[in-house]
């Protein structure tokens, strides 16, 4: 029975280490995020007054790529300062209906989400931003989030 206990906590233990590799590998800066049928990017553009981003998700198959939100919330975006401090997260004040909402990108097709924020929203310095499709599923499978997010920064002087 010991050994079984061990061996339970063995396996727990390589399942966690190996989350965690996973988490580490899909906030590379830059890199697209890619899944079965489907690619996603973002776009960070620094304007005078304003940071303007974009995250498009590309139909890379034939079929038709069907997405499923828990919410009328299709993304999130999110802005840290170097020491953690959250500057802007697009849904703060925000309201979404609370119903089951489908998105269907044909084959070979795009969608793109646009949106802006406020520079003196942020902070001096480095800022990180995690643009993230809120899907839960996607053609009847199930998603993380992690792997629908994409991760880049922004220098604000």
């Amino acid at each position: 029975m010991k050994q079984l206990g061990l061996l339970l906590v063995l396996f727990l233990a390589a399942a966690c280490g190996s989350t965690q590799m996973n988490e580490d590998d899909s906030s590379k800066e830059g890199e697209t995020a890619m899944g079965n049928g489907w690619e996603l990017s973002a776009e960070i553009d620094e304007r005078e007054d304003t940071v303007d981003w974009s995250l498009t998700l590309q139909n890379t198959g034939e079929e038709p790529l069907r997405l499923f939100f828990r919410t009328s919330q299709q993304v999130e975006v999110v802005v840290t300062a170097e020491d953690g401090e959250e500057l802007y997260r697009y849904s703060e004040g925000m309201m979404f209906t609370q119903v089951l909402t489908e998105k269907v990108i044909q084959g070979k097709e795009g969608h793109t989400w646009e949106g802006n924020i406020e520079k003196r929203k942020l902070s001096p310095g480095e800022n990180k931003v995690r643009l993230s499709v809120t899907a839960s599923e996607v053609n009847d499978e199930a998603v993380q989030e992690e792997e629908m997010t994409i991760h880049k920064t922004v220098a604000i002087e």
